[in-house]
């Protein structure tokens, strides 16, 4: 029998303390082996630690092993960055509070003539469809003055004139000053001011027709409802009555609308609010009355969206494998199919075409989604669905060492294996992370 090193009669081992136990096969290939890259020399303590790649990187292998070892390097740095980037896509679709899965679409539709409506949704807001009988708009209050000449001397002679706006709960004392010489558009213009400077949810303009050339003061609530009408009234001189400042052209009203056939309720604005607030459709610009039916519903478009990104990443990732030319093991591919096959992805849209690669069916996704939508979700974002799956699948490729990840079998290293005493065959490249580093 021969054994792996000699045993001297009397004691010890006949080798050097610092040399490693090698099989006697090796051991009788490689009898300068101790000086060989494979053996890691002692580090001097003067040795700077940024030079230790470079000087492994330096060591004399022969041209076919460098190219070898540098095209394995070179995959699987392409792999973990390509896995690094589709684990980051993966981790975004699964986040709580960011899911592409919360985000929702309002559809508003409504009897012939009906106009326009809109709606939309805050995140995450529940699916399902209400209708809306909407009985009135909510409308803003207005006052028009007389028409006056333009040009011809003020209605109201000069003097300082105090007068009050009330709105809700806040009445103000404004006053104008009319000076001797004004005009019917200079007395307008110095009332306009007055309200405006008073920011009290109030604004006034001056309207001037240009073929009659008249002039008139028009005051409007900055928003609509009851709660934002405004009463204006003489106190010192008759400023308001003179110019008419005081009618009302149109009166402030509530909307009033009634939802899934309960009680009718009102709202000072036009803006109708669902579910507690998370969701708001606009009854503005309707023309006519009526019935309207709300949808909310899932982002379809942008659920595919980035659904597709995902999947273009998997073939991104199975791509490098594919141009590795065997140096990555096996395992990395058929871990990522499984991963995308195994989480029912395929049920709902996730396809995989003849020559292997993934694809999106959208119109099958969108199907999926309006009969099931919570079924898309959790297949695609739950505890075993696409997105975890990939997720644990990458990480745990992540955490091994790099060689692991290559395949000591590819046809480039057949010429660098041999066979041991076993007939168990080993590659004479060390495939450890600190060397394959020097080769990327």
């Amino acid at each position: 029998m021969v054994l792996p090193y000699a045993i001297p009669a009397i004691f010890g081992t006949v080798r050097r303390s610092q040399e490693p136990i090698i099989p006697v096969e090796r051991y009788a290939l490689y009898p300068n082996f101790y000086e060989m890259p494979y053996w890691r020399h002692p580090r001097q303590p003067d040795e700077v630690p940024a030079k230790l790649t470079s000087r492994i990187a330096g060591f004399g292998l022969p041209r076919q092993a460098q190219d070898a070892l540098k095209a394995a390097a070179e995959s699987s740095d392409a792999w973990l960055a390509q896995g690094s980037k589709l684990n980051d896509a993966v981790v975004d679709l699964m986040r709580k509070g960011k899911s592409v899965f919360g985000e929702r679409t309002v559809s508003v539709s409504g009897t012939s003539g009906c106009g326009s409506a809109t709606g939309n949704a805050a995140f995450g807001a529940s699916i399902g469809r209400y209708d809306l009988d909407v009985a009135t708009l909510a409308t803003a209050q207005k006052n028009m003055s007389y028409d006056l000449t333009k040009n011809a001397p003020s209605v109201i002679g000069a003097g300082t004139y105090t007068f009050t706006v009330q709105t809700g709960s806040e009445t103000r004392l404004l006053s104008a000053v009319i000076r001797q010489g004004d005009t019917n558009a200079a007395m307008l213009g110095k009332l306009r001011d007055t309200v405006n400077d008073a920011r009290l949810g109030v604004s006034a303009s001056v309207r001037e027709g240009l073929a009659t050339g008249l002039v008139k003061l028009e005051l409007a609530a900055d928003e609509t409802g009851l709660k934002n009408a405004f009463d204006i009234k003489d106190q010192t001189g008759s400023i308001i009555s003179a110019t008419g400042m005081n009618r009302r052209t149109e009166h402030a009203s509530d909307a009033r609308y009634q939802v899934n056939g309960g009680s009718y309720m009102d709202s000072a604005s036009n803006d109708i609010s669902l579910l507690q607030g998370s969701v708001t459709v606009s009854i503005a610009s309707l023309k006519s009355l009526g019935q309207l039916s709300v949808k909310v519903e899932q982002n379809a478009a942008a659920i595919a969206e980035q659904l597709d990104g995902i999947i273009q990443q998997v073939n991104g990732l199975q791509a490098i494998y594919a141009e590795a030319s065997g140096y990555l093991v096996p395992m990395l591919r058929s871990r990522i199919d499984e991963a995308v096959q195994g989480s029912g992805a395929v049920a709902v849209g996730v396809v995989r075409s003849e020559d292997g690669v993934w694809r999106l069916d959208r119109e099958k996704l969108e199907a999926a989604m309006q009969a099931l939508p919570d079924e898309v979700k959790r297949i695609f974002t739950g505890r075993s669905g696409l997105a975890s799956r990939l997720h644990q699948t990458l990480d745990r490729f992540a955490g091994l060492s790099i060689n692991a990840l290559i395949n000591p079998r590819a046809a480039g290293f057949h010429s660098l294996t041999l066979y041991g005493a076993s007939s168990k065959t080993y590659l004479q490249l060390p495939l450890g992370g600190l060397y394959v580093n020097s080769f990327i």
